[in-house]
């Protein structure tokens, strides 16, 4: 019996710019994968809710709004554009931001950091996935190691 095969959706470039399904043995996948990289294109929104900022900037990609309690960031913030929201709050700063983003207009919502660390950060991310489905968006959540999305 041969090596399983395993199939991606859109997950490769093709010369014309479009994204294609991939099929192929697991190491294959994952070879794509260690590929990913963020392509930010220049109607795209960055927006970084409280910490991200921090790695918004390790990464040299400067966000054009910020949304925080500044809980977990507390250095200033300068030449962006800044919604403080005070810690004693009903909703998380990642749904903050992503209510932010439809105020602008998004209709694809790609949000890295929000899986990981603390469990209750990481099952309060996934419910804001789940939101953005209800709300009829395109949402993943990205992390080196997954995606995740809500259909």
């Amino acid at each position: 019996m041969g090596e399983p095969q395993y199939r991606l959706e859109g997950i490769v470039r093709t010369r014309n710019e479009g994204m294609e399904d991939f099929e192929g043995p697991l190491d294959v996948i994952f070879l794509l994968l260690s590929k990913n990289k963020i392509e930010i294109q220049d109607n795209d929104l960055i927006i970084a809710a409280d910490g991200g900022y921090k790695h918004c900037l390790s990464v040299n990609m400067m966000p054009h709004l910020v949304v925080s309690d500044f809980d977990s960031y507390h250095e200033e913030i300068q030449n962006v554009e800044v919604i403080r929201c005070t810690p004693e709050k009903d909703d998380t700063d990642m749904l903050l931001a992503i209510h932010e983003g439809m105020k602008h207009g998004c209709d694809e919502f790609l949000i890295y950091g929000g899986l990981g660390g603390r469990l209750e950060h990481t099952f309060a991310n996934i419910q804001c996935l789940k939101y953005l489905c209800e709300h009829g968006f395109v949402a993943k959540m990205i992390s080196k190691d997954c995606c995740v999305q809500v259909v």
